[in-house]
Formats: structure tokens, sequence, C-alpha cells
């Protein structure tokens, strides 16, 4: 199998070398590709970028755009999606690596995350902390129920079939889209699975919280799925 890790980015010039290093860091056995697709960044984003990985400039602008463009750009058996804010442990790519070589009927996966606190005073920890400490049970509950959802901050799949759901959709929540997309698939084929790892953790940026609050990013990500939802059935109609 080949696999390629793929990074979205916009004026991203604080993250990217910190995410990039980490995955230039991997303990593997076998090889891999990085790209970093691009959405026009002004600041020193490619720039950096360009010594360790390789840049597409994409046509279009949007997080599932950019990510869509470099999927058709790369012939790679399984895609890796991450964030330009993670940071990824030395042994994360081996362990997705085995785990789409030890299961055929494993379609997709992503893993468990939590959010850096280092370097933020008491109160912004506590609104950190509150974050990490609840956002991993909503996984958990809808894996539980069958209805498994994969975080868009570490998103990992099967080419084929990520061409075959149509990619990424340009609206709010694409992953949980995809994620629910990719359920119904193979509920129709009666085959292939979604998998969401408690065991592997990455490392994101608390940035959106801090922005948002504690409280609000909860409502934040509520509101985009339904928004999402309501895109769906205007255009099923």
């Amino acid at each position: 199998m080949k696999l390629s890790v793929i990074i979205p980015t916009l004026n991203e010039e604080e993250q990217i070398q910190h995410t990039l290093q980490a995955v230039k860091g991997q303990r593997t056995d076998f090889e891999f590709d990085i790209i970093v697709c691009d959405g026009g960044s002004t600041d020193k984003t490619t720039r950096l970028a360009s010594r360790h990985a390789r840049v597409l400039n994409s046509p279009v602008v949007g997080k599932s755009k950019q990510l869509n463009y470099a999927a058709k750009k790369t012939k790679s058996d399984i895609l890796v999606f991450i964030d330009a804010d993670i940071t990824i442990p030395p042994n994360y790519l081996q362990q997705i690596y085995n785990m789409f070589g030890n299961d055929e009927n494993l379609w997709a996966c992503g893993t468990n995350f939590r959010h850096s606190t280092d370097g933020y005073g008491f109160s912004d920890r506590l609104k950190i902390h509150f974050v990490n400490f609840h956002m991993p049970k909503f996984y958990d509950f809808h894996a539980f129920f069958g209805m498994t959802k994969l975080p868009g901050c570490s998103f990992c799949i099967r080419r084929d079939i990520f061409m075959e759901a149509g990619g990424f959709k340009n609206i709010p929540n694409e992953d949980s889209v995809l994620s629910n997309e990719l359920r119904q698939l193979a509920k129709k084929r009666g085959y292939g699975k979604l998998k969401y790892i408690r065991t592997i953790k990455v490392t994101s940026s608390p940035r959106k919280i801090l922005e948002l609050g504690a409280l609000k990013i909860f409502g934040h990500y509520s509101r985009r799925g339904l928004e999402a939802k309501r895109i769906q059935r205007e255009a099923g109609k």
C-alpha cells in the first residue's frame, strides 16, 4: 500500500512547520508522501511548507475543496487528512498503515484528539481541559450506537472509497457528513466499516476554543451540524 498525508492550509505560517516536522519525524517501515494543499496564503505558509512537503496551489478555496483537489493528485491507496495545527505522535502513521493492512474491511478511521494546554494561563487551561474532557465522549457515544463519526483533524480513508463517496462536501461539518455517507454506503454494499480509535491521540491547537469559548464551542458545532443537514435536504429536493 502507498500512503499520502494531506494538509490543507490558508495563512498557517505559525503552525505549519511544527505540524510538518511531526509528520517528517514519523517512524515507519514504508515511505509516504506529504502534500500541503494551499488555498492562497498571503503569508510564509507555502515557503515554509515547501521545505518538508510537496505544495499544491489549489485553484479552489475552502478546506473541503482543497482536500478533494489534493486527493485527485495522488494515487496512494491510503489518504491521511490532518489539519495544519495538528501534531501527530511518532508512531501514528505506522499504526494507521497496519490497521488498514490487517483489515480489508476497514474503509476509514479517525483518532482521538486533545487540545494543547502548553503555554496558556490558568483560566485558558480550564477552558481547554473542559473541552478535552467532553469532546471524546461525543465520538464514543456515536461509535457505541453504531453511528461512528470521524474527526476531520485526523481522518484516514482508502482512496477508492473516498472517490466513490464523492469526497468531502463543501458544507459545514464536512467530516461528519462524509462519515454518515460512508456508513450508508457500507450498509448498501453489505460490508465496510468505520472505526474511531480512542487509543491513538493527536494534539491540536486550542485556538478555536479560546476564540469561541469552552461552552460556545459545542453550540458552534451543533449549529454547523444543523446547517449541514439543511443543505443536504435542500440538495436532495
